[in-house]
């Protein structure tokens, strides 16, 4: 059975339409995330520009989406942002180099933690739930529990940015998520300005697990 993906661009808006976005809203989300890694130096810690890059397209992200109706939410220290229906969610994540491109597979960037794992277990459940959600589950009304989450999958190639949006189907113990249920693809787009130097190194910043031990 083929999956559902969008690369034109009427489809891209319709279908981002049914689910509360535009291509703006993400466009600016990513770009805003991305000049936030361009504004580092050599003098900076190797990880900042990947770790500023994933907060501020978050960050961007909700603000564009509260006003909307959208909350800010934390799912063990993943954050997100809920749609008013709580139906649908969406994460931010570093995707491979094969991100945006609609012939091929795009994966997340690295191994993900418990936090992811237990997001797309709850994809899984609701999915299953919905046979039909393409069309009614991004409409359909419920309680905080009955949300799938999304992936904003960013990769960034010198001053030329890739994107896409997808939900997670399936994820594989020890390997990059890569099994996706739908995915919507959106034009690289280049920066203005400066590009992070070769020499740093991203890091994910998307799952912080913070363990507190009472002293004896």
């Amino acid at each position: 059975m083929q999956k559902p993906s969008y690369s034109e661009s009427s489809e891209i808006e319709t279908r981002l339409k049914q689910m509360g976005l535009s291509s703006e809203i993400l466009h600016d989300a990513v770009e805003s995330g991305e000049l936030y890694r361009s504004g580092c130096t050599p003098n900076d810690p190797k990880s900042l520009p990947g770790f500023l890059a994933w907060g501020r397209t978050t960050r961007a992200l909700r603000e564009k989406l509260i006003p909307n109706g959208w909350q800010g939410i934390d799912i063990l220290n993943l954050p997100m942002v809920l749609n008013k229906e709580k139906t649908i969610a969406i994460a931010v994540t570093s995707g491979d180099n094969a991100t945006g491109n609609p012939a091929l597979v795009a994966k997340t960037k690295y191994v993900k933690g418990r936090a992811t794992q237990g997001v797309i277990i709850r994809n899984l459940v609701q999915l299953s739930l919905f046979p039909n959600n393409k069309e009614v589950f991004p409409l359909q009304t419920g309680s905080a529990n009955q949300f799938v989450t999304w992936f904003l999958l960013v990769h960034r190639q010198g001053d030329e940015v890739f994107y896409q949006l997808s939900l997670p189907n399936n994820i594989k113990k020890g390997e990059p998520v890569g099994d996706w249920q739908e995915s919507i693809y959106f034009p690289p787009f280049k920066l203005q300005g400066p590009s992070t130097p070769n020499n740093y190194k991203e890091t994910t910043g998307e799952e912080i697990n913070v363990e507190i031990s009472r002293k004896m």
